[in-house]
């Protein structure tokens, strides 16, 4: 029986999630928590952490010595099974780092081992469900439809997977087995068309050329 492929989201769906941030009313210390979520989102759009590892990454892991990191360290203590890996920082994500640097993190008022994602108001840790309303919120007013934060991992792990070897991802996801990461294997109308594309013969009056 063949697998559901599992759920993401296309490159525009993605922007459009991306661009809502920054419209987040005013009210309520919304410009600082456009920033904290844009971030958020970005580390598991652009990085593939699950939600368990956001909320229990340190501040330690995306910032050193007051600036960005260019490699996230997902420590064994904060990965899923213990499975530890270093994921390169995309631009837009550096970028979003040096904003929460200046905007939600006190240069050298708070202890690198403190979780990065906090509550603005109490500072205690965002949980698992406050995230999930986060993203959720987040993908209905921006694209009409309900989006959990692992959508966000798979469409990291899918786009990957159309770019370079599963190998690599099963690094990237921090998976143990292949098998973990072969569900990220579902081509699209694209990719069967591309395939059929490379075929000798394939480009437009190759056969009269014989």
């Amino acid at each position: 029986m063949r697998k559901k492929a599992v759920e993401t989201l296309t490159i525009e769906e993605c922007e459009k999630l991306l661009q809502l941030f920054p419209k987040y009313s005013l009210q309520y210390d919304g410009k600082r928590r456009a920033i904290r979520d844009y971030c958020m989102c970005l580390v598991m759009l652009d990085a593939g952490l699950r939600v368990g590892e956001v909320i229990a990454l340190p501040r330690g892991a995306l910032s050193f010595l007051n600036k960005p990191v260019e490699n996230i360290q997902i420590t064994k203590d904060v990965a899923k099974k213990g499975a530890a890996r270093h994921i390169p920082v995309t631009m837009r994500l550096q970028e979003s780092l040096e904003v929460m640097q200046l905007n939600i993190w006190i240069p050298d008022k708070r202890d690198q081992e403190q979780t990065a994602f906090y509550n603005l108001g109490n500072r205690h840790p965002l949980t698992k469900q406050a995230v999930g309303r986060i993203i959720k919120g987040a993908g209905w007013r921006a694209l009409r439809r309900d989006i959990h934060p692992h959508i966000l991992r798979h469409t990291f792990a899918t786009l990957l997977m159309k770019t370079t070897n599963s190998r690599v991802v099963q690094d990237l996801l921090g998976h143990k087995n292949l098998s973990s990461t072969q569900i990220y294997c579902h081509p699209d109308q694209q990719d069967l068309k591309s395939a059929i594309d490379s075929l000798p013969g394939s480009a437009p009056g190759a056969q009269k050329k014989k």
